[in-house]
């Protein structure tokens, strides 16, 4: 694991980009770190009162903070998951948004951008992208799961979570293990190579691909090349369990696909750098203690041809903190042994704070002459909250009651040195009752709220989308929402489950065209946002399973206007079945035309989407997998977004892995 550490460390300290020393430093870091938890491991495994126990649990354990949650697995993918988005796509409820490529960003129930709360290994991943966050760093083999919770219960994890929540667990490999895809049409090349034991576990990823082209042959600006490493370890020592990860990943020639590609703009992130650190230690008694640190710079780089170029320099640093511990009774008050199981809960107290939040500009001429240089944002972030959760049971009914205050501050440090700050409490409340042991229903209720990003409040530069200006006095979004969930199992092989919903928001923040070269941000006074999900599930047999998912979405404004990033109707279909050696997924997409459209977006044109994968088991240690995307063809968008460019053409891939 040393020599795995610091062979990474030499590969950066290689790249020649800005950050080349300090990420050197923290793979050495790595090494130092896996060395002593190396040495410290062998000699536990021979103390007594010692020993190993792998825990992997939610930072919500209990289910009735929010009903609607959906995990999905590697093998529950059909398509080849190029982008983290891609883990998202069949999930009823949440499609893309924004432009697409390695930066696809996605939304849930037609909330998007910073109103999705995104977490990786419990640390929170905050930025200032005005699609949000797309997590494109992440190396798609550096996942084990995705939770997905929507419902108003969301509000339960705080200011970016109204839209619901992605928590992203990173793998354990406790064996050698061996992958590689490569796409030859182009050229997209990936390679992992992973070690570890029960208490240690490592991982090295290369990817790298060319410029892909749409259906009718035009190229599409999404080249890029990455490398990452990464460190879990996990022991325990008499009732101390002590848990750590380190991801370290640098981008390199990052293209960003735009329908202004190439005609009229040119945009490419030269690096994109993050590294994500966390340790929790839990004790039965004192509850879970989790430090987490999310370390990110990134470039972008917009060639406007004919006219100028625009460099922005971004980085920041996300600390988090958070203690939460569990309870028995009615919020701590024991109750009589007949009712001890039925109630009890969970309080805690979360610290996140967003430090030398950094936005920078430089502008050039075509021949490279200096114009000007500024500094955009200099600005910090701090966020403090309780949160307490109650469940309990009253005869037939489950219940649930969930609360957060939630205080929040945010600087500029430049010569405005404006400071904002603001409380707001969420509540929710959820009840869940069967009637049979077929049918049950569950349905919440719940209040929540968004700060407007460092950036919506104060920046004042150039984007890949354009100029676009912050605006100091935009007000929080506050919702209220509501959701009710009927689900039916006809039989142990047959499961249904309808969800609908609806959420009235006070001073939605929507972007704008102040004139045709600049954009803005605004409160509108109220929108609404409603609609439902069904997914029907039927295992056909121990091997052979079927998932049929439909989704409406609408959302409008005060003035009957549409929203941006609502959801199209779409019907999804995916099959799966296993064969002896073989296990084939086949996944068929229509999506309806989507004509009630926001100020951002244009119309779009049904499209029938069909994807196919085969995988084989050709001995115990090895496996192949062939790829189809995109079969029939189709010339399509993957969202309404006005810059959203073309989709890639049919292609074909292939994977083969090692594992003994």
């Amino acid at each position: 694991m040393v020599v795995f550490c610091y062979s990474v460390a030499a590969l950066f300290d290689d790249c020649g980009t800005p950050l080349k020393t300090s990420f050197g430093v923290y793979l050495k870091l790595c090494a130092l770190i896996a060395l002593n938890t190396l040495s410290s491991n062998s000699l536990a495994l021979n103390a007594d009162g010692i020993e190993h126990i792998e825990v992997k649990g939610s930072r919500y354990q209990h289910a009735l903070v929010t009903v609607d949650n959906e995990q999905v697995q590697a093998d529950q993918i059909t398509v080849l998951p190029e982008v983290f988005a891609d883990w998202l796509s069949s999930t009823p409820g949440v499609t893309f948004n924004g432009q697409g490529g390695q930066f696809q960003s996605y939304s849930i129930r037609g909330f998007s951008k910073s109103r999705i709360k995104t977490e990786v290994n419990g640390v929170p991943m905050l930025t200032d992208r005005r699609a949000g966050n797309s997590v494109a760093f992440l190396p798609s083999e550096f996942i084990e799961t995705v939770d997905i919770r929507k419902g108003p219960s969301a509000s339960y994890y705080g200011s970016d979570a109204m839209g619901g929540v992605i928590s992203t667990q990173l793998s354990h490999f406790d064996s050698p293990y061996l992958s590689a895809k490569f796409q030859p049409s182009n050229q997209q090349q990936s390679i992992i190579v992973a070690h570890g034991n029960e208490l240690v576990s490592g991982a090295l990823s290369y990817s790298s691909g060319d410029q892909s082209r749409a259906e009718n042959g035009e190229l599409l600006n999404d080249a890029f090349q990455s490398i990452s490493g990464m460190l879990n370890t996990n022991y325990q020592v008499d009732d101390v369990l002590l848990t750590g990860s380190l991801l370290i990943s640098q981008g390199d020639d990052i293209g960003k696909s735009s329908a202004q590609f190439p005609d009229d703009r040119i945009t490419v992130y030269p690096f994109d750098n993050h590294v994500i650190a966390n340790m929790a230690i839990e004790h039965e008694r004192f509850g879970q203690l989790l430090f987490g640190l999310h370390d990110q710079h990134w470039q972008s780089d917009i060639t406007r041809l004919a006219d100028r170029q625009n460099i922005t320099d971004y980085q920041s640093q996300t600390f988090n903190l958070l203690w939460q511990t569990d309870f028995s009774g009615l919020y701590g008050f024991q109750l009589p042994d007949e009712h001890s199981e039925s109630f009890g809960g969970k309080l805690g107290i979360e610290w996140v704070k967003r430090n030398n939040v950094n936005i920078s500009e430089q502008e050039l001429t075509l021949s490279e002459a200096l114009v000007y240089q500024q500094t955009l944002v200099d600005g910090e972030q701090g966020n403090l909250a309780l949160f307490a959760h109650q469940y309990g049971q009253w005869q037939a009914w489950h219940w649930s009651f969930a609360a957060r205050v939630d205080y929040i501050e945010q600087h500029q440090h430049l010569n405005t040195k404006v400071r904002v700050d603001d409380t707001y409490t969420s509540m929710s409340f959820s009840v869940n009752r069967s009637f049979s042991e077929r049918l049950s229903v569950h349905a919440e209720a719940g209040n929540s709220f968004r700060f407007a990003t460092l950036s919506e409040r104060f920046f004042d530069g150039e984007t890949p989308r354009g100029s676009t200006q912050g605006n100091a006095n935009l007000l929080p979004e506050e919702s209220i929402g509501g959701q009710f969930t009927i689900n039916y199992e006809a039989d142990s092989n047959i499961k249904l489950d309808v969800s609908s919903y609806y959420y009235q928001v006070e001073h939605y923040i929507e972007r704008y065209n102040v004139s045709e070269d600049l954009l803005s941000y605004r409160n509108v006074d109220q929108a609404d946002i409603y609609g439902f999900e069904s997914s029907l599930e039927w295992h056909v047999s121990e091997n052979f399973h079927h998932r049929l998912s439909y989704q409406y979405n609408r959302g409008e404004k005060s003035n009957g206007n549409a929203l941006d990033d609502l959801n199209p109707d779409e019907i999804n279909w995916r099959i799966q079945g296993y064969w002896s050696d073989w296990q084939l997924s086949n996944q068929l997409s229509y999506r309806f035309d989507k004509n009630a459209v926001g100020p951002s977006e244009i119309a779009l044109e049904s499209v029938l989407l069909w994807h196919v994968n085969a995988k084989w088991r050709v001995n115990k240690n090895w496996q192949l997998g062939l790829f189809f995307n995109n079969l029939t063809n189709e010339l399509y968008r993957a969202s309404a977004d006005e810059d959203a460019p073309w989709q890639s053409e049919r292609s074909i891939a292939f994977s083969v892995s090692y594992q003994p």
